[in-house]
């Protein structure tokens, strides 16, 4: 199994799932026999798939809060429930901002 390991996308993605860092991956690759030029592959997509993974959960978040921020904005300037102004002024605003806040951390985590 040392000359014939061939790394296809769909390989890669199930080690994504299973292991949580390049550290058990390596040491996981190591114990089945791969060669230390494949290993060495294997772990640099193992890390540009974990990073386009936290890259896209973190702008998700993002855009989640942006949206929010922009509809706290709107209702704020045509202030259709007069009683909740203060909900949508302070209220959508800190969550938006949270969730911002929270997507820029895990994009540069």
């Amino acid at each position: 199994m040392t000359q014939n390991n061939i790394l296809t996308q769909d390989y890669i993605l199930q080690l994504t799932n299973q292991f949580e860092n390049s550290i058990k991956l390596q040491e996981n690759l190591k114990s089945q026999g791969w060669e230390d030029e494949a290993i060495n592959q294997c772990i640099v997509e193992f890390k540009k798939l974990k990073s386009s993974q936290k890259l896209s959960s973190g702008l998700l978040f993002i855009i989640i809060g942006g949206a929010i921020g922009f509809i706290s904005c709107v209702l704020c300037i045509l202030n259709p429930l007069p009683e909740f102004h203060n909900l949508f002024l302070y209220g959508l605003t800190l969550i938006s901002v949270l969730l911002i806040i929270y997507g820029m951390y895990v994009i540069f985590e």
